[in-house]
């Protein structure tokens, strides 16, 4: 992950690194549970997956530890995968929407999903809305957990269901037979 000018990224030494992206100088190091993932941005907060009983964990960008925790409602550990929104840190498993609190790995709100199915995409995030498939329905939910909107995606879930991309008031979605395209106005 880069930002601001600093790449972020997860070891299997258990340690998340900060390196300047100019220079390759490493800024900080810090340790962060069993095999730590992509860390992801919230506001001041890097958000990281472990493995461990404490799977979550909140750093500083300046590289202080600020929390360990467990979640029960987010799982994935090293794998964990969430995008930050309204100040939160979204994430999406088998059955429901997450959106985890950067203050102590809390869950600040989660959207249960209504359909059949198990596959689902990561959240991707265009203005107000969070979006985020899950077996055949793309849902769009607004910034505190609430259902805007949702439509049926027509050619089945593709296997390891990819993100949609939202552009030009429309959303692109990924399926089993190619790929479908929705108008968010309609």
């Amino acid at each position: 992950m880069v930002a601001d000018g600093v790449v972020y990224v997860g070891t299997f030494g258990d340690r998340v690194h900060a390196l300047d992206a100019k220079t390759g100088k490493r800024l900080w190091t810090t340790p962060a549970g069993a095999d730590p993932g992509r860390p992801v941005p919230v506001g001041d907060v890097l958000l990281v997956g472990s493995g461990g009983e404490q799977s979550l964990h909140g750093i500083s960008r300046t590289g202080k530890r600020l929390w360990d925790a467990s979640n029960d409602k987010v799982y994935g550990g090293r794998y964990l995968t969430c995008v930050p929104f309204a100040g939160l840190a979204v994430t999406a498993s088998d059955y429901e929407l997450v959106a985890l609190d950067p203050a102590d790995g809390s869950t600040a709100w989660s959207f249960q999903f209504t359909d059949d199915g198990n596959q689902y995409s990561d959240p991707t995030v265009a203005g107000n809305t969070v979006y985020v498939r899950h077996g055949s329905t793309l849902y769009g939910l607004d910034r505190r957990g609430k259902q805007t909107w949702h439509r049926r995606v027509e050619g089945g879930a593709s296997v390891g269901t990819q993100s949609p991309v939202v552009r030009g008031g429309r959303v692109y979605v990924a399926t089993a037979d190619g790929i479908t395209v929705l108008a968010l106005s309609s």
